[in-house]
């Protein structure tokens, strides 16, 4: 409204200063009636005009003060739908003006909630990078103590090893031996009762008559059979076992 206000304004003072241009040609041209109507000399001595010239330079004016009021009139006109289209584009322009100023506010809104929204993320990944870096620092805290605690296993697991290594030699010789024993002992003692075999028959082939004797003897070489069967099993199921440690062992 005050644009409006304004602009018809400016338009008056345009059609004020044409029509004061106007009047102020209009008076220069039509003559003082006071004065007179025609600044001319006046030729008579009396002072006054003939009444046919006088009127013909009165409808002269007349005609020409018409026509200027029409020309005037023509100005006005266009003068006045100027104003209007100037009002009609300072409208438009007002409104163009709001609708760029309610785009601006809304692009300033959107501006500003992007702004706080990267704020918002770039504080969130800040801190999400941070905490993966706290978590990447314990696990390599974490490897490094574990790397350490392999290679003292791997260590600890070759001392063993050698250790083991060297008890499967010694268990492996005393094997050995243990079996040379058990050969040597079996084979004694089947030399024994082959022996006393021997004996008994040779006492059966001299004192025939002598049956009581030889059953007591042969009772007591019975016993002492016996007795080396039992010695002899001993050794084997000692030899089975010492045996089995040598398989776990392995």
């Amino acid at each position: 409204m005050a644009d409006n206000k304004n602009s018809g304004k400016f338009a008056m003072g345009i059609v004020d200063a044409l029509l004061g241009k106007d009047q102020q040609k209009s008076s220069d041209a039509l003559p003082d009636f006071k004065t007179g109507l025609n600044p001319v000399r006046n030729p008579f001595p009396s002072g006054q005009l003939p009444t046919t010239e006088a009127a013909l330079a009165q409808s002269e004016n007349l005609r020409v003060a018409q026509t200027r009021i029409l020309e005037l009139e023509e100005e006005i006109d266009r003068l006045r739908r100027e104003n209007e289209q100037l009002i009609a584009a300072g409208r438009t322009l007002n409104q163009r003006v709001e609708e760029l100023t309610t785009r601006s506010e809304k692009a300033t809104r959107q501006l500003s909630d992007l702004q706080e929204n990267y704020s918002d993320e770039k504080r969130l990944l800040e801190e999400s990078i941070q905490a993966k870096d706290r978590e990447m620092g314990r696990l390599v805290n974490k490897v490094d103590e574990l790397e350490m605690r392999l290679a003292t296993d791997l260590k600890k697991i070759r001392v063993r090893e050698r250790e083991l290594e060297n008890r499967l030699e010694i268990m492996k010789m005393e094997g050995a031996a243990v079996i040379r024993n058990k050969d040597e002992i079996i084979m004694d003692l089947k030399r024994r009762i082959d022996q006393m075999n021997l004996d008994v028959e040779q006492h059966r082939s001299r004192e025939g008559g002598l049956s009581e004797r030889i059953e007591k003897e042969g009772e007591k070489i019975r016993r002492v059979v016996k007795a080396m069967r039992l010695a002899l099993s001993l050794l084997e199921e000692e030899d089975n076992a010492s045996a089995a440690p040598l398989k776990k062992v392995k």
